[in-house]
């Protein structure tokens, strides 16, 4: 009698449950105590993003870093009469290695576009190369002019400058000539081809291994650069004032002009563009999956603006001849520093305004 009693009971409070809600009591349980499974599907989901997000930052961060550690190393003059000698120390190999990597880089590229030139309609990507190549010409040529013209000016106005005034050669044809005899040399014998990658006598791999660490890039180029260069010899007799003058003008040759000349015709400024656009857009994904806006903020303050200077430096290297190698990557870090704790004082600034207001 008692067990009756309490079973009507039970079933009265689950008539209760019933109308009151509507659902059976099966459904009501099911829905408030799995729960945790929909719950989970969204952690998961959410786990996945985060895991995306970390590798994009973790691959921007890495490709930049590397891009910029080639760039800094791979920045070295053109020392016509010590080529074929720099390759006996680690760190001269290293610094080849650099040069190697980017020009192979560059070329392959350029063979890669001028294929789709030549054998399908997508014209587009050299011609689009070529204006770039176009435009850091035109940005060395501008950056480099004044100083070039002044050293001139410098050996002829010295003691015994009228002399060698005959073996100097104007500017603009100085910098046409190395221009085009610089590319019919990259272009002929190709340095990412695998005649010069391969050459040797110790194997493939050693050959391989021994190539990339001698500057087969410079080699490649060394007689169209002796036939266009304009490098002068330091009469006997000249005193500290024309010695000087004269070395000064060898150097603008050898560490600026020639080097920019040969990245260029190898094919850097195309490279130059994907190699910014690259990280770039691996950051503008990173920020599309942020959760939301602080996230953002955070991600665009602490990384995208203090990178950014750096990813672009090898671009305003042409403008600014002096901003090359290591002197390019501190300025960039500096720079981008510098451009962070701004927008992050801007954006206290503007955050704090918002809330008064408010």
């Amino acid at each position: 009698m008692v067990s009756n009693d309490i079973k009507i009971t039970n079933e009265s409070i689950y008539a209760k449950f019933n109308n009151r809600l509507n659902t059976p009591v099966s459904n009501y349980a099911y829905n408030n105590y799995t729960a945790n499974k929909i719950y989970y599907y969204n952690d998961e989901k959410k786990s996945k993003n985060k895991k995306i997000k970390r590798n994009l930052i973790i691959g921007t961060v890495g490709f930049t870093l590397a891009s910029a550690t080639i760039f800094a190393l791979g920045n070295k003059g053109f020392k016509i009469d010590k080529l074929k000698s720099t390759t006996k120390t680690l760190w001269e190999k290293i610094r080849n290695a650099s040069v190697n990597l980017t020009n192979l880089k560059d070329d392959a590229w350029d063979r890669f576009a001028t294929f789709l030139h030549e054998k399908t309609p997508l014209k587009f990507v050299k011609n689009t190369g070529d204006k770039f190549s176009d435009w850091y010409r035109s940005n060395v040529y501008k950056s480099l002019e004044k100083s070039f013209k002044k050293a001139q000016e410098d050996i002829i106005n010295a003691k015994g400058g009228e002399q060698i005034k005959p073996q100097i050669i104007e500017y603009k044809t100085l910098f046409e000539n190395l221009d085009k005899n610089i590319r019919k040399a990259a272009t002929d014998s190709r340095i990412s081809s695998k005649e010069t990658l391969l050459k040797g006598k110790k194997g493939k791999l050693n050959n391989l291994i021994s190539n990339i660490s001698s500057p087969i890039g410079d080699n490649n180029i060394i007689g169209a650069v002796k036939n266009s260069a304009n490098l002068i010899k330091i009469p006997e007799n000249a005193d500290e004032k024309l010695k000087n003058a004269i070395e000064h003008y060898n150097k603008l040759q050898q560490d600026m002009l020639i080097p920019k000349l040969r990245d260029i015709n190898y094919g850097c400024a195309p490279t130059d563009i994907i190699t910014v656009g690259i990280p770039v857009a691996a950051f503008g994904v990173a920020m599309a999956n942020a959760d939301n806006k602080e996230e953002r903020n955070s991600l665009l303050l602490n990384l995208g603006i203090p990178l950014l200077p750096t990813l672009v430096m090898p671009i305003i290297g042409t403008v600014f001849p002096i901003l090359n190698g290591m002197t390019a990557i501190i300025t960039g870090l500096a720079v981008g520093q510098v451009a962070s704790q701004t927008a992050k004082i801007i954006d206290k600034k503007i955050n704090n305004n918002s809330e008064n207001k408010a």
